[in-house]
């Protein structure tokens, strides 16, 4: 997904991300137990947490490339936009179950990546979300409230 605009490999991610999500959704009941166990049993929280911490730093190294090349604004913290994405994939995984006739991950998915777009100035009809999401957005952070 190198090439192309960055539009194009976003959209590109996010329909391959929407496939992954139809391959694996029989094993989201199994992903399910596990967050729900991870409270009780240190071995399947570090388990959890190395691989959330894994897709995290994955997720924070495109995303400082993508900020360093000028693809996406410089608020754009690789850090919390990363913790953002996999909160807003395990918000999608669990309304698969709870609310099955909510909006489908799809249409979610969708309407994530045009406000992503819509902040990085790529928006439809040229308008660019940038100057004035830079204006309304917190100085960036490591995520901790407490700086």
């Amino acid at each position: 997904a190198g090439d192309g605009t960055a539009t194009a490999r976003a959209t590109q991610a996010v329909a391959m991300l929407n496939d992954l999500f139809e391959a694996s959704r029989s094993q989201v009941p199994v992903y399910l137990a596990a967050l729900a166990a991870a409270p009780h049993s240190a071995d399947v929280r570090r388990g959890l947490g190395a691989l959330w911490a894994d897709l995290r730093a994955r997720l924070a190294g495109d995303i400082a490339r993508q900020v360093d090349e000028g693809r996406l604004p410089e608020w754009v913290s690789p850090s919390a936009m990363a913790a953002t994405i996999l909160d807003l994939v395990n918000g999608v995984i669990t309304a698969s179950v709870i609310d099955p006739d909510g909006p489908d991950h799809r249409a979610v998915a969708a309407q994530f990546l045009a406000l992503l777009l819509t902040a990085g100035g790529s928006a439809p009809g040229g308008r660019s979300g940038a100057s004035t999401a830079h204006a309304a957005a917190p100085a960036p952070s490591d995520g901790n409230p407490e700086r």
